[in-house]
């Protein structure tokens, strides 16, 4: 159980700077999202500014017999203090990626004790990959993200879980091996 646990933890901190790195260096999945035009812009940001619209996920258009006539889409509306990144998103995003790490680890903890290193490695890559695709497909399916941010979360998804599971192959052995 320590052997699950540790390689829980370390994996998951693993996890976390990587993501760190994807998003600042590398900027996938940001480097996806496109700007509103100027002037558009400043119509919108000054409709959205009305007390009547509260943080929160919008669909339009609202009527639905409306729909295919006039644009559609999901607007995702932040409070103004949501453009500094706050402590709590950074210690859910790492506590998020340990729990995801220790269930990682304890799969593998399960395998036989004739798995090596390298298949272990493979599950923990694929259980992150069977995630991303549950997760991710769906939302580029019915919510019509983009393509290329479709790809940037899988870059993202291979990048953490390849990194993660070779932390957690190399701690964690079948349950029933000794040491």
């Amino acid at each position: 159980m320590l052997r699950i646990l540790t390689a829980g933890l370390l994996a998951g901190l693993s996890m976390f700077v990587f993501g760190v790195v994807e998003h600042m260096a590398f900027e996938w999945e940001t480097r996806t999202l496109l700007s509103l035009a100027a002037d558009p812009q400043s119509r919108l940001l000054e409709t959205l500014k009305s007390p009547e619209f509260e943080p929160g996920m919008y669909g339009f258009p609202a009527n639905k017999a409306d729909a295919g006539k006039e644009p559609s889409g999901i607007l995702l509306l932040w409070p103004r203090s949501a453009a500094e990144i706050e402590p709590r998103q950074l210690l859910g995003e790492f506590l998020a990626g340990l729990v995801a790490c220790t269930f990682a680890a304890w799969i593998v903890s399960q395998l036989s004790d004739q798995c090596q290193f390298w298949q272990r490695w493979r599950v923990v890559l694929v259980t992150g990959l069977i995630g991303w695709l549950a997760i991710n497909t769906s939302y580029w399916l019915w919510y019509r993200f983009s393509w290329e941010f479709t790809r940037d979360s899988l870059y993202c998804a291979l990048l953490e879980w390849s990194s993660s599971g070779l932390i957690i192959a190399a701690i964690v052995r079948s349950e029933n091996s000794e040491g």
